[in-house]
């Protein structure tokens, strides 16, 4: 976007937030969570080697470290990778107290299961994104009562359209949404909205009316469009009638998810 903007001005990255503001947000999940209310101080970073991954980890890295934790290991693997066993012998070695997980691609089911057979005593959290599916815990065959990953939407009521949307998309598939639900369902109305607004489906008139309206309410919250930086819109927080970035804010809060069904919230505090 920025080097060839022109080429790239019709496309608006509506979800996910890209790699450096998740990254961000394990930072923050890492001091507020991790090192002030648990008092683990050192940590593992293990991800799959993807390109979003490796542009995510050094940003992470460094801001744990700048934050005061003590970054005791971070580790790439590949994402064909069935034996974990190597990789959790170093996280163990490595006197970490605290696993944070980078995973998309890589089955983290196989992953969740070898951590429990290696009895690697230390507890996981961070990004996984197939454990969002609703039978992630019978794909571990009851080996995680729970796991704690950080989540862009709950069924909570974060605006009026939340609840509605999560319980329509239950009705309809006969399971929860995840992240790409959500973010799809917000993206269309920015689409659909700017349409009816200009009468018109040009995509000049089109791009230049989502530019001037720059903020969308939408079922994760109010998004915001950041400009030709990064071409994007994100989750923001609204302040005293201005919008800021959230990082860890409420619409990437890290959840609790558990065997029984069901999920809290368990950073940042509600």
């Amino acid at each position: 976007m920025k080097a060839d903007y022109d080429n790239y001005k019709y496309i608006f990255r509506a979800f996910p937030i890209n790699a450096a503001h998740q990254a961000r947000a394990l930072v923050d999940f890492i001091g507020g969570k991790l090192k002030d209310d648990m008092k683990f101080t050192k940590i593992a970073i293990v991800g799959e080697n993807a390109k979003w991954v490796q542009d995510l980890v050094p940003i992470l890295k460094k801001g744990a470290i700048d934050g005061g934790s003590d970054v005791r290991l971070s580790e790439f693997f590949d994402t064909a990778t069935s034996d974990f066993s190597p990789l959790f012998a170093k996280v163990k070695d490595s006197g970490a107290q605290y696993l944070i997980v980078i995973l998309s691609h890589a089955s983290s089911d196989v992953f969740v299961k070898q951590w429990y057979d290696a009895q690697v005593p230390i507890p996981i959290g961070g990004i996984d994104v197939k454990s969002q599916d609703a039978d992630f815990f019978t794909r571990v065959s009851g080996k995680a009562n729970s796991e704690t990953v950080a989540m862009f939407a709950i069924r909570a009521p974060l605006t009026p359209k939340t609840v509605p949307f999560w319980d329509e998309f239950v009705k309809r598939f006969g399971t929860a949404p995840v992240y790409t639900g959500i973010g799809a369902y917000d993206a269309v109305y920015v689409y659909a909205e700017a349409v009816a607004r200009v009468k018109s489906v040009e995509p000049p008139k089109i791009r230049d009316e989502i530019l001037e309206d720059a903020v969308a309410l939408g079922g994760m919250g109010f998004s915001a469009h950041f400009g030709q930086r990064d071409g994007g819109w994100f989750p923001v927080n609204r302040l005293g009638g201005r919008f800021f970035a959230v990082r860890a804010g409420i619409f990437e809060s890290f959840r609790h998810r558990y065997a029984g069904g069901g999920s809290s919230v368990g950073f940042p505090r509600v």
